[in-house]
Order: structure tokens, then C-alpha cells, then sequence
């Protein structure tokens, strides 16, 4: 909910998706309801973005976040949407930006600080402080493990609404994904969808 009580949604979308195989690329959806929920603008996509939908041996969904700035700041008002994005050999933390309410969106910025685009990062979440508008966004991350096969998390923090980021490791002891087991089994096996930082 934004500053003025507009309820905004987001979410990664299909137009056609194959129960097996390589799943194509998802639309970064977007809406807005004025009156808490009940109806609802017209959605739109604000972007395609390539992503892969399993990695280090699981299987696990990607899907965008949303805040708002509610701060008192320069920047109040503000919505942010965090996503993940194949650009490359390796996944990437981005993140979009409106000042409008959802009207216009900035073009994405990559979050996560590492020199080695091949390393995977993915499954953010984001939060705005409340107080200073201050930005963070939580992810898994692979820039530390030599095979880019075990994950650690990571904060990435922005004190100018997005503009540049600062990241900080958050977990002691890197972790091997490990998916839940699933009865009857399949391939690969479903690790999870998110993360969360408040």
C-alpha cells in the first residue's frame, strides 16, 4: 500500500507456460486498486525477463517484490519492485523504480555488487525503512563458492532510492540448496520461492 493508500500489486507472468521443460520468458505484471482490492485498473506487463526456473540440482520459482517508500523523505511515495534476471551467463538482482504512483517505470538497475556476472544471485526481497527511506534487498547469492554451487545470503543497501547499492553478507556458513521432498518424486526436487528481510 503506497502513501496514499493506493494498493499496488506485482507478479511474474506467463502467456503460455509447459508443464516440463524450459519455461519461457515471464512478464513483469504490474496493477494498481484505488478502492482496497475491489476492482482493480487495467494489469500490464512492464517488461519480459529471462530467468531460468531451476538450478543447482532444484527446482524453485522467482517472483518479484514490491515496497513502498513511506518515509517522510525526498523520495516518499516511491515503489520499488526487486526481480532476478538471466542477462547472461549467470542471474542477476535488479530493480525498477516508480516516482508516479506505477504510471512510469525507470529502466533496471543491477542490485547485487559482484565483479562476476557468471555467479548467481536470486529469490529477493525488498523493504524500505520506514523512518529513512533507506532501501535493502535480501538474496541468495553464489559469488563466493568456487563452483558457483553453494549459496549464502546477502543485503544489498541504498541510502539514494536505488541509485547505488552497497552489499553485505549476512549468513556465516555457506549452504548447499536442498529441496523439500516431494511424494512421488520428480526432477528436479522444489527448493522454495522466497526470502524475507523486514
Amino acid at each position: 500500500v503506497d502513501a496514499d493508500g493506493l494498493l499496488c500489486a506485482t507478479w511474474s507472468g506467463f502467456d503460455d507456460i509447459p508443464f516440463l521443460g524450459t519455461p519461457p520468458p515471464f512478464h513483469l505484471g504490474f496493477n494498481t486498486s484505488s478502492d482496497g482490492g475491489a476492482t482493480w485498473g487495467i494489469a500490464r506487463s512492464l517488461r519480459m525477463v529471462e530467468f531460468n526456473y531451476g538450478a543447482h540440482g532444484v527446482s524453485f520459482f522467482n517472483h518479484p517484490t514490491i515496497a513502498v517508500d513511506r518515509s517522510n523523505g525526498p523520495r516518499r511515495g516511491w515503489l520499488y519492485i526487486a526481480f532476478a534476471e538471466r542477462t547472461g551467463p549467470g542471474i542477476d538482482i535488479f530493480l525498477t523504480r516508480s516516482s508516479d504512483h506505477g504510471i512510469t517505470w525507470s529502466s533496471p538497475v543491477r542490485v547485487n555488487q559482484d565483479s562476476d556476472l557468471a555467479r548467481d544471485q536470486w529469490q529477493p526481497w525488498i523493504a524500505v525503512d520506514p523512518a529513512t527511506g533507506r532501501l535493502f534487498v535480501a538474496y541468495i547469492d553464489c559469488r563466493n563458492a568456487m563452483n558457483n554451487d553453494s549459496l549464502q545470503v546477502y543485503v544489498s543497501a541504498s541510502i539514494d532510492g536505488g541509485n547505488t547499492f552497497r552489499d553485505f553478507l549476512v549468513s556465516d556458513t555457506p549452504f548447499v540448496p536442498t529441496a523439500v521432498q516431494q511424494s512421488p518424486p520428480i526432477a528436479p526436487q522444489y527448493m522454495g520461492s522466497y526470502i524475507g528481510i523486514t
